[in-house]
């Protein structure tokens, strides 16, 4: 985890440093860093957007899809649990850390395919 976050620093410095030289290629000076990092939050977003509405097309399918055993509930009724438990959600705060690792990542293969192609 510390390589990734060093390597992405490494790499938001040398973007931010336009003109200057990497390998054979210069980057352009007509604002690329700031068009790398947009397209890396934008990719981001798209890559949740397709998680999510995954993940609630498969809810909706099964919750169309199933039929309760009502028979079959009302013979088994005595072996119902009499404890509650609470069980503690996800904060929101790794929604936000999943947001900025995968932005990171869209920019990297971003970034290292600009440099590899230009």
């Amino acid at each position: 985890m510390d390589i990734v976050i060093l390597y992405s620093l490494l790499l938001f410095k040398i973007v931010s440093r336009e003109g200057r030289k990497f390998g054979r290629t210069k980057l352009k000076k007509d604002g690329s860093s700031l068009n790398t990092i947009v397209q890396a939050i934008i990719g981001s977003v798209i890559l949740h957007l397709i998680y999510y509405i995954i993940t609630f097309t498969i809810g909706y399918i099964k919750t169309k899809r199933y039929i309760p055993d009502i028979g079959r509930a009302w013979e088994n009724a005595n072996n119902l649990p009499n404890e509650v438990e609470f069980e503690r959600k996800a904060s929101p705060a790794i929604f936000i850390g999943s947001f900025i690792g995968v932005t990171l990542i869209c920019g990297l293969i971003i970034f290292t395919l600009k440099i590899s192609f230009i």
